[in-house]
Protein backbone atom coordinates (compact mmCIF):
# COMPACT_ATOMS: atom_id res chain seq x y z
CA UNK A 1 0.00 0.00 0.00
CA UNK A 2 1.51 3.43 -1.01
CA UNK A 3 1.23 6.25 1.68
CA UNK A 4 -1.55 8.62 1.43
CA UNK A 5 -3.26 6.86 -0.97
CA UNK A 6 -6.52 4.14 -0.34
CA UNK A 7 -6.25 0.58 -0.15
CA UNK A 8 -7.57 -1.98 -2.38
CA UNK A 9 -9.61 -2.88 -0.16
CA UNK A 10 -11.08 0.42 0.55
CA UNK A 11 -11.35 1.17 -2.89
CA UNK A 12 -13.47 -2.04 -3.85
CA UNK A 13 -15.88 -0.97 -1.09
CA UNK A 14 -16.11 2.04 -2.07
CA UNK A 15 -17.14 1.26 -5.35
CA UNK A 16 -19.80 -0.84 -3.85
CA UNK A 17 -20.59 2.05 -1.76
CA UNK A 18 -20.88 4.51 -5.19
CA UNK A 19 -22.99 1.80 -7.21
CA UNK A 20 -24.91 1.95 -4.33
CA UNK A 21 -25.92 5.71 -4.66
CA UNK A 22 -26.07 5.63 -8.56
CA UNK A 23 -27.89 2.20 -9.60
CA UNK A 24 -30.34 2.25 -6.23
CA UNK A 25 -30.69 5.99 -5.34
CA UNK A 26 -28.69 5.39 -1.77
CA UNK A 27 -31.94 3.72 -0.75
CA UNK A 28 -30.24 1.78 1.66
CA UNK A 29 -28.00 4.58 3.10
CA UNK A 30 -26.77 7.57 1.73
CA UNK A 31 -22.68 7.81 1.11
CA UNK A 32 -21.75 11.14 -0.29
CA UNK A 33 -17.91 9.96 0.02
CA UNK A 34 -17.78 6.82 -2.10
CA UNK A 35 -16.98 9.10 -5.46
CA UNK A 36 -14.83 11.36 -3.80
CA UNK A 37 -12.77 8.03 -2.34
CA UNK A 38 -12.73 6.77 -6.48
CA UNK A 39 -11.80 10.01 -7.83
CA UNK A 40 -11.73 10.58 -11.65
CA UNK A 41 -12.15 6.91 -12.39
CA UNK A 42 -15.49 6.56 -10.58
CA UNK A 43 -17.93 6.46 -13.31
CA UNK A 44 -15.43 3.66 -14.80
CA UNK A 45 -15.11 1.65 -11.95
CA UNK A 46 -19.11 1.93 -10.92
CA UNK A 47 -20.02 0.97 -14.37
CA UNK A 48 -17.54 -1.55 -15.09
Amino acid sequence: MEERKPSQTALGAAGYRAAHQDLDGGAIFSDPFARTILGAEAGAIIWA
